[in-house]
């Protein structure tokens, strides 16, 4: 069978076809639009100029699944529409104009749903999860390829940026204010021991902030292209870089990831300070993630 799932995040929206075949999944194929609605919340509610671009984008997806002949599609939100006010409106709205009704993930199903995608994409016995979002951040530990447990935390890379950053890149005085941020954030949950999982040597990123980060390290050190792995000494690296040389920062963002340019630099931040709690050695970048574990869990529910 032929599958669609859309993801509406806080930065962009996501759609991935995929085939089944022998119980499992294979992407046919992805695209991404980026339509930034965390720039359409205020005081916390969606203005009608973010529903009218949500829907707008989903009709787009819709007549271009036509191509495909899919059997079954899904729509679901993560913070995009979780966290704000006119929830229920906005949902309302949407369905009007699109007659799509659409699955609003809660902060825990994001997670697990995040680590269930994974599973199916790395072999790794024990680690974290990091899922950097636009409006979100999730962390799973998992032993025996077992969660353990899972946070998710209200911090993500657009909502920093939008929050703390005027102009292109973080300023010095704006990367301490959203490393500040997040220590607070993370700092205040108790949910998540990370000193019980310390010792880990891998950890596993999903998500728009892990793919630029992959193309940011493989472009820069003239890595495989394939490449799936960042070594934590070449990840500071490169932070430390695009942190103390505006010029090259943005030189190197522009060419390797320039839908990202206002988002890298938070999310950059999100990992480091996770990982400076670790004693890490790998991040390993798995293409499948949550809309994988969202299919999955669909499927099994047939």
């Amino acid at each position: 069978m032929k599958y669609a799932v859309i993801d509406i995040g806080s930065n962009s929206i996501k759609l991935r076809v995929y085939k089944t075949e022998n119980d499992k999944i294979n992407i046919l194929f992805s695209n991404r639009i980026t339509a930034g609605l965390a720039y359409h919340i205020e005081d916390n509610i969606m203005t009608n100029e973010g529903i009218i671009k949500a829907a707008e984008v989903l009709n787009e997806y819709i007549e271009l699944l036509k191509n495909f002949s899919v059997d079954k599609y899904y729509i679901y939100a993560t913070a995009s529409i979780r966290n704000i006010k006119n929830k229920t409106e906005v949902m309302d709205e949407i369905f009007r104009l699109t007659e799509f009704k659409i699955d609003v993930l809660s902060a825990e199903e994001e997670a697990m749903l995040g680590f269930k995608g994974i599973m199916e994409d790395i072999d790794i016995a024990d680690g974290l999860m990091i899922d950097i979002g636009g409006g979100s951040s999730e962390v799973v530990s998992f032993i025996n390829s077992k969660n353990k447990e899972n946070i998710s935390f209200p911090i993500g890379s657009l909502n920093l940026y939008k929050k703390f950053v005027r102009d292109f890149l973080p300023t010095k005085e704006e990367r301490k204010k959203i490393s500040e941020k997040i220590s607070e954030e993370i700092n205040n949950k108790s949910s998540l021991d990370f000193e019980k999982y310390k010792d880990f040597k891998n950890i596993c990123i999903i998500g728009g902030t892990a793919y630029s980060l992959l193309k940011l390290i493989n472009d820069h050190f003239d890595l495989n292209k394939d490449n799936i792995i960042i070594e934590v000494n070449k990840f500071k690296e490169l932070k430390e870089l695009l942190s103390n040389d505006y010029n090259k920062a943005k030189e190197l963002i522009i060419k390797s990831c320039p839908d990202r340019v206002h988002t890298i630099i938070p999310g950059i931040l999100i990992l480091d300070t996770i990982i400076n709690k670790t004693y890490a050695e790998n991040i390993i970048v798995s293409d499948y993630g949550l809309s994988e574990g969202y299919l999955l869990r669909k499927i099994e529910e047939v």
